[in-house]
């Protein structure tokens, strides 16, 4: 009888940061705690949480309805993860949530833009500033 994951966690899979992101989870999730699923094909399932919702931030579904999304949501990865018991007293401390949550967002924003084909001139600014 195959065990069914408690989490649920709908990712991006047209994103290659989200599918990298999902492989890794994949990877580390050795007690099988989060089913990696695609959010194409699979967004009709999730009614109460529109697509353009599951498209601007990640979700992590609980099977009694729990949603968590976007730093929240991946606070709770990093603290499903076997690997990351050392840690989990920092993760699970205020700053350490205020600080994945600014890291998440700074991520998103970049996977946001990317995936919208709109170009992030970080670099291409940087290297005009320091010729100048």
């Amino acid at each position: 009888m195959e065990k069914k994951s408690y989490w649920k966690l709908l990712y991006d899979e047209e994103c290659p940061l989200c599918r990298k992101f999902a492989a890794q989870i994949n990877k580390y999730d050795h007690l099988d705690q989060i089913e990696v699923t695609s959010l194409q094909g699979h967004s009709k399932q999730f009614a109460s949480i529109t697509l353009d919702e599951l498209l601007s931030e990640v979700h992590l579904l609980g099977q009694r309805g729990e949603v968590l999304r976007g730093g929240e949501a991946v606070q709770k990865i990093i603290s499903l993860i076997p690997q990351s018991k050392p840690f989990r007293w920092m993760i699970e401390s205020r700053w350490g949530k205020k600080g994945i949550d600014v890291f998440y967002r700074s991520i998103n924003t970049i996977r946001r833009c990317s995936r919208c084909n709109k170009a992030i001139m970080l670099s291409s600014k940087w290297t005009k500033n320091k010729k100048k």
